[in-house]
């Protein structure tokens, strides 16, 4: 699995890259989601990925970088190719101070 940093998540996005947030709905309310991350819930992956492009760009991040890490996985069976684990989540975004959107 190939992974990139929340340093990187700017020039990715400016790239190409989608970010899909696979936080639960109740954390987002918590914290702020980065960019126009797209939200599919970890639980509701396999469900929803029909409604997800193969042949895009995915950036997967979650609070640490250990539920998108399992996303990552779980694309990977189904024939999605360009995917990144974000490397600490959210809680290393917002350690760098960048500003998040609701």
């Amino acid at each position: 699995m190939k992974s990139c940093n929340v340093q990187e998540l700017e020039t990715l996005v400016e790239d190409g890259w989608q970010i899909i947030d696979v936080r639960e709905p109740l954390e987002i309310f918590e914290m702020r989601a980065a960019y126009n991350a797209v939200n599919v819930p970890l639980g509701s992956l396999e469900d929803e990925i029909g409604k997800l492009d193969a042949s895009k760009k995915y950036i997967l991040m979650c609070r640490s970088g250990i539920r998108s890490a399992t996303a990552c996985d779980i694309l990977e069976k189904h024939n999605f190719k360009h995917l990144l684990n974000c490397e600490g989540g959210i809680l290393a975004f917002n350690d760098l101070n960048k500003d998040t959107q609701e």
